[in-house]
């Protein structure tokens, strides 16, 4: 499969991928639409169940999948940014660095995990114009805050599951009553 030369920008590249049990899977991103040039980044797919991401050789992601059943791999490609990020199954695998300036093809290979025999089925391709991938997006647990009595007239107490912030109260009118940074909020 050839995406013709993708450059400066994100991509999805997003596919669904069927490996029998017994069997093996490879696919390589290839750095520009040249034949024979380097890859962004290779995947094998084990027969064991076991999935890598590695760039010039070095494998940098590692995960496992189902074998015999159809998964759907997502890669969000920057290449301004130099990152990729990889989904299995819509489940965030990770973040590894992407060693390209465009995205050239998707090469599906018949190279396999030199154990088992390749085989594999791809369907559902879909390659779209993609938000900016950003480096090291991190969960952030969700902000609980209380406060009371409301509406108030002198006092006011603010409770939350963090410890600094900014406290600003407006008024009715939507003016600002009081901003303060404040480091005693934790509940």
């Amino acid at each position: 499969m050839l995406i013709a030369g993708l450059g400066n920008g994100s991509y999805e590249v997003t596919f669904s991928l069927f490996v029998p049990d017994g069997f093996s899977g490879y696919y390589n991103v290839q750095e520009n639409q040249i034949q024979g040039t380097d890859w962004a980044f290779e995947t094998i797919l084990y027969g064991d169940g076991n999935i890598t991401y590695a760039v010039d050789g070095a494998v940098l992601l590692a995960s496992t999948y189902a074998t015999n059943s159809w998964l759907t791999i997502t890669h969000y490609i920057d290449t301004e940014s130099d990152l990729m990020h990889v989904y299995l199954n819509e489940e965030f695998l990770g973040q590894v660095p992407y060693d390209g300036l465009e995205v050239g093809g998707v090469n599906f290979y018949a190279a396999g995990d030199q154990i088992n025999l390749p085989l594999y089925y791809v369907d559902d391709v879909i390659v779209a114009v993609a938000d900016p991938v950003v480096d090291n997006v991190a969960s952030v647990t969700a902000l609980e805050c209380t406060f009371g009595p409301n509406p108030a007239q002198d006092n006011i107490r603010i409770q939350a599951n963090f410890d600094q912030a900014l406290v600003r109260i407006l008024g009715l009118d939507g003016k600002v009553v009081l901003e303060e940074r404040r480091n005693d909020l934790m509940m």
